[in-house]
């Protein structure tokens, strides 16, 4: 009976054991992934830009210098950004 005792604390502990590294990494995971979204996360106000239906001839259509479109909280609207502003953060045009 002893040993059989000896087993389920070892099991017991090798099993708390393990439940704490896993805890540790999801941690770790989970701080990365917020770094991640923050880093592909590019909206139109925190880029210098304002949400409008139509930019007119003082504004761009806001871009990233990779040419992908700078996004509005509503979809139906442009991310217009001052000509200057975007020459100067590489944004391009339409």
């Amino acid at each position: 009976m002893k040993r059989a005792q000896e087993l389920s604390i070892t099991t017991i502990v090798i099993a708390a054991l393990a439940v704490l590294v896993l805890v540790v990494l999801a941690v770790v995971f989970a701080g990365r992934i917020g770094i991640f979204a923050k880093e592909i996360t590019v909206s139109c106000a925190s880029q210098g830009g304002l949400c409008k239906a139509d930019c007119g001839t003082d504004f761009v259509v806001g871009h990233t210098p990779d040419a992908k479109p700078i996004t509005c909280a509503d979809t139906t609207l442009k991310c217009c950004m001052n000509t200057e502003i975007a020459q100067q953060r590489g944004y391009k045009g339409p």
